[in-house]
């Protein structure tokens, strides 16, 4: 039995494929990035697996253009038999919700395409994912939902203003890699934006499969998740810590979407970050790598492994600052073999 994990590029957005089972015949996918990408990264997975198999299942986790996109592409590509392709589809969204046609922050408008282009292809939609469904089976894999809770979900479908959409408190828009790893662990986290609907109504999951365990957060808030662990039908504490092989880190690496309780109940060292370190907001943030490497109840005899799945200058600037860093505080980065279009984790399980 094995695993596949592609982590996509496609910027500062999250496209990923999960390739699982005894003959790799089960696939999700996790969103799908923007528009350009889909004729780079995901139109060529699906071209690749439509002849032997199909995509099990298609998490979008949330409506931000980064994020869903790619999936309006697809949906609006004659060249495939959608239907036959796509099984099942989770994505939350309700119709009459407002729209600001003039947002260019949050895509309501593209996620709407989204739904009706499901329903014109009659492809079934989930569009009430929350941390109260508990978990969900498919192909000897259990997929445990964290986020959002039913305040997020009840948010995304009965409140939009524009103002909120607007906001700029959902990433930093200058880097942070001037700053040295010490300085910036002992900086205080920042306070989650409520007001953020589309964060706050993002999926967030455990994936489960033979032993291997993964944590993708989407752009999920900490705090949500922090509470579905410590849910008593889960029951993670400090004391009794979730252990997963891979952290997909909430949005990019942001520090809007970083909590320090959140590592107090899980416990892993490789943690994922899809991000190019450009476009608007220059992500990942420093502040949150440092903080995962100086965090309290770590223990430094244990490697760190920061996955980026791109190659490029400015991640490779990120700690340029701090003298022998990654012997001082134990930790390596990694980077996809050149020519590759995505970082590739393959696992026997």
């Amino acid at each position: 039995m094995g695993l596949q994990l592609k982590i996509f590029q496609v910027r500062c957005g999250d496209a990923i494929r999960i390739c699982y089972g005894d003959s790799m015949d089960y696939n999700i996918f996790i969103d799908a990035g923007y528009l350009k990408s889909y004729l780079k990264t995901i139109k060529k997975e699906i071209n690749e697996l439509k002849s032997t198999s199909k995509i099990h299942l298609w998490i979008l986790t949330h409506i931000d253009r980064d994020h869903i996109n790619g999936a309006i592409a697809f949906l609006n590509d004659g060249s495939f038999n959608h239907k036959d392709i796509l099984q099942d589809m989770w994505f939350n969204l309700a119709s009459g919700v407002p729209i600001s046609s003039t947002s260019d922050k949050i895509g309501f408008a593209e996620g709407i395409k989204v739904r009706d282009k499901l329903l014109e292809l009659s492809i079934s939609v989930d569009e009430n994912i929350s941390n109260e469904r508990g978990f969900h089976e498919l192909g000897g894999a259990k997929i445990t939902v964290l986020s959002p809770n039913a305040i997020g979900l009840d948010n995304l479908k009965t409140t939009w203003i524009e103002e909120e959409a607007e906001s700029d408190f959902t990433a930093s828009k200058e880097n942070d890699y001037s700053a040295i790893i010490e300085d910036l662990a002992k900086l205080p986290d920042e306070k989650e934006n409520n007001a953020d609907i589309a964060n706050h109504s993002s999926i967030a999951f455990l994936f489960d499969y033979q032993s291997v365990r993964i944590l993708f957060l989407g752009d999920a808030h900490s705090s949500v998740i922090v509470e579905s662990l410590q849910n008593p039908k889960l029951g993670y504490s400090a004391e009794k810590p979730c252990k997963v092989d891979y952290v997909k880190l909430a949005h990019h690496g942001s520090k809007w979407n970083y909590e320090h309780s959140l590592l107090n109940i899980i416990d892993c060292s490789n943690f994922i970050i899809s991000a190019n370190g450009g476009g608007t907001y220059n992500l990942p943030n420093k502040i949150v790598l440092a903080k995962i490497l100086c965090h309290p109840k770590r223990n430094l005899k244990k490697q760190i492994s920061f996955i980026f799945n791109y190659d490029n200058r400015t991640l490779k600037s990120i700690f340029a600052v701090d003298e022998d860093a990654m012997t001082k505080y134990n930790f390596r980065c990694l980077y996809p073999e050149a020519e590759q279009n995505a970082y590739i984790i393959d696992l026997d399980c």
